[in-house]
C-alpha cells in the first residue's frame, strides 16, 4: 500500500537522505534571506513581517459594521457571554 521498505535501517537512511537534501536547501537560501539568519549560537531568527496597510476596501467595510454595531464596553460584553455560557464557572 505504502510501498515503504520492510528493513527499519533502510526507511531511515531514506529519511536521513531527504533531511540532509531539505537542511542544504536550506543553508543555499539562508544566506540571501534578510528575515531568516542564525545566530552566533545557531539558533534560528526569523524577522517579523512588516504589516501591510489595510486596503480602501476593507477600512470602508470596518466604517460600516462599526456604524452598525452599538458602543459597547468590553467588560459588560464579557459579562453578557458569561450569562448566556456559563463559562465563568470553570476558572
Amino acid at each position: 500500500m505504502l510501498q515503504l521498505p520492510f528493513d527499519g535501517k533502510k526507511r531511515l537512511q531514506q529519511q536521513q537522505e531527504i533531511l540532509n537534501h531539505q537542511l542544504e536547501k536550506l543553508h543555499q537560501t539562508i544566506q540571501d534571506n534578510e528575515q531568516v539568519r542564525l545566530d552566533a549560537s545557531d539558533e534560528l531568527i526569523i524577522s517579523p513581517l512588516r504589516a501591510e496597510d489595510l486596503p480602501i476596501s476593507a477600512q470602508i467595510l470596518q466604517e460600516l459594521i462599526g456604524k452598525r454595531l452599538p458602543p459597547i464596553d468590553l467588560s459588560d460584553l464579557l459579562m453578557e457571554i458569561d450569562k448566556l455560557t456559563g463559562f465563568g464557572k470553570f476558572s
